[in-house]
């Protein structure tokens, strides 16, 4: 879907998390496609600033509606 951040893809896992995916160029997924960790969910792009920035992607991770710290859930950052 399209936020003001640009393309993002949307992942409810079966814990009950929402995990967003923010400022992808492709999306390599579809809606109800069931997704692991190794599914490629797209691209990663760049924001829509006034100046360029080089590819990447946020991540934001929601529990019961609100945001939680990624690292917290994001064990390969630890």
């Amino acid at each position: 879907f399209h936020l003001a951040n640009g393309i993002s893809v949307r992942v409810q896992a079966e814990d009950g998390l929402v995990y967003i995916y923010i400022h992808l160029s492709r999306v390599d997924v579809d809606i109800g496609d069931r997704v692991s960790y190794e599914t490629q969910l797209g691209l990663s792009g760049v924001s829509k600033n006034p100046y360029p920035k080089n590819p990447h992607v946020h991540v934001t991770i929601r529990k019961n509606g609100v945001l939680v710290n990624p690292y917290d859930y994001l064990g390969f950052l630890g």
